[in-house]
């Protein structure tokens, strides 16, 4: 049996006294790092609805425009589309974030603004270009590059849109880059644009079989494509995802 007495009084404590004076401190500190938190995570998420809903803008004007350049040409309809999906699908084999995919997948979907230069009777012609009339088409690069001139926040964009006919070994147009001198995007841009165009009837031709597709690729790279992204898209044909986007 344990017995015992009290030394002093409970309410003369100081330690009493001092958790009588804080506990309303504590319960209001508590109550505003409640209500704190709610308010960030309120405001968190209203950042993230008026982001989303900027980007559906974004989104839907370049898809409109890119409606528009596609239209020029009855045989390349949806090409610009498919066009994004297939670097956006690279850009995400390759570990780059949601907004890096989403900013290359903007630049596919504008590569080719500046056929809105180029007169129909050219983009459209199924017998052989004159020298002009090639100049004509090579120019739509320079052409969609002083379109873009002024819109400068998203440069991949620009990038894309300037340089995604140049080629690996420099003898692509119209600056003869070559290698790593030419900007990724327009690196990525530049594969899968060629990719769709072997995989689509033109006015010229038919589209390749799946096995002539792939051959193309491993024959031209590193002459036309960049070495280390034909694996992607060959990966990408293979396991089907092409079709699927």
């Amino acid at each position: 049996v344990l017995s015992g007495r009290m030394c002093s009084k409970l309410n003369s404590s100081f330690l009493f006294i001092l958790s009588c004076i804080m506990a309303p401190f504590s319960f209001i500190f508590a109550l505003s790092a409640f209500i704190l938190e709610k308010n960030i995570k309120r405001h968190n998420e209203q950042i993230q609805k008026r982001k989303e809903h900027d980007n559906q803008i974004i989104e839907q004007t370049m898809k409109t425009f890119s409606n528009f350049i596609d239209n020029k040409d009855t045989y390349t309809q949806g090409h610009s589309t498919r066009v994004a999906a297939y670097v956006r699908e690279m850009a995400k084999r390759m570990g780059m974030n949601e907004q890096e995919q989403l900013n290359y997948y903007y630049a596919g979907l504008m590569h080719d603004i500046g056929k809105l230069t180029v007169a129909d009777e050219v983009l459209n012609k199924t017998s052989r270009l004159s020298t002009d009339e090639w100049n004509m088409i090579q120019q739509h690069t320079t052409n969609g590059a002083a379109l873009l001139k002024n819109f400068t926040i998203l440069p991949e964009i620009n990038d894309a849109v300037l340089y995604h006919h140049e080629r690996f070994d420099g003898t692509g147009y119209m600056n003869r880059l070559s290698g790593k001198d030419i900007p990724l995007v327009a690196r990525m841009v530049g594969i899968a644009d060629a990719y769709d165009a072997m995989n689509t009837n033109r006015c010229y031709r038919l589209k390749f079989s799946e096995e002539r597709i792939i051959s193309e690729l491993e024959r031209c790279r590193g002459k036309q494509f960049d070495p280390d992204l034909v694996p992607y898209l060959i990966s990408m044909i293979k396991d089907g995802t092409v079709y699927k986007l």
